[in-house]
């Protein structure tokens, strides 16, 4: 049987990982194997000297790091592509100023909240755009239905959620804020729940649900439907009273 060996350069030794997790001749793990023995800051394969001693032993690079610095690059380079005279300008000019300053500072302390979809006369460039920004909601967004904010609640897939940004028209000073949800869920229960998370001012009315969104015609959603039939990814719901 071959090991594994060490994945550090010039490391002759096998992979601890490889001694804990011996394959029989079936390919499947023997008994008492089925643990990864790897590096719980970049996942590699080392020898019981190098798994167990300082990370700088063997250089190691945290995927966390490399998530966040993959993130990154993907979002500058599709900015750059859709602005390329103006992300080159922005590496050199001075910090910004004015209304630039406290559009910064807003998005900084006040959490999931974000700023409006940036607008291009190019259907290309706003595609972009978009693009862009649907994946800083997706950072920024928190779930509105109350029982994904327990402690160990299993999340759904991306592919099984809404991701939009939704405001209090009777607030029209405050910034919009990032949310998800289930796409099964109803609408009605989406509404209910916007109500209490942005303290939207009682009505004895009642409230509706205005779905607003860049491929869409501003509409009222239908309260008994689910929502994720009524709207896109990066559309905007506004609680409006009825």
């Amino acid at each position: 049987m071959v090991r594994k060996k060490c994945e550090l350069k010039g490391c002759e030794k096998p992979s601890l990982d490889s001694a804990a997790n011996v394959k029989t001749l079936d390919g499947t793990v023997a008994e008492g194997g089925g643990v990864p023995a790897v590096c719980d800051g970049c996942g590699g394969a080392f020898c019981v000297t190098y798994v167990q001693g300082e990370p700088k032993a063997h250089k190691c690079i945290p995927k966390t790091a490399v998530v966040t610095e993959d993130k990154n690059a993907t979002a500058k380079a599709l900015l750059a592509k859709a602005f390329p005279k103006s992300a080159t300008a922005s590496s050199a000019a001075s910090p910004p100023t004015g209304s630039e300053t406290s559009d910064v500072v807003q998005q900084e302390g006040s959490g999931n909240s974000m700023p409006p979809m940036p607008k291009s006369k190019d259907p290309a460039k706003e595609a972009q755009l978009r693009k862009v920004e649907l994946m800083k909601m997706r950072q920024k967004a928190v779930p509105v239905e109350s029982q994904f904010t327990r402690s160990g609640s299993t999340v759904p897939s991306v592919d099984n959620r809404r991701f939009f940004n939704a405001r209090d028209a009777g607030a029209p000073g405050n910034p919009s804020v990032a949310y998800w949800a289930t796409k099964d869920v109803i609408a009605g229960k989406v509404l209910d729940r916007l109500v209490t998370l942005l303290k939207v001012a009682s009505n004895a009315d009642g409230y509706k649900l205005e779905v607003q969104g860049a491929n869409v015609e501003r509409k009222n959603a239908e309260l008994s439907r689910p929502i994720g039939e009524q709207m896109e990814d990066g559309d905007t719901l506004v609680v409006v009273g009825a």
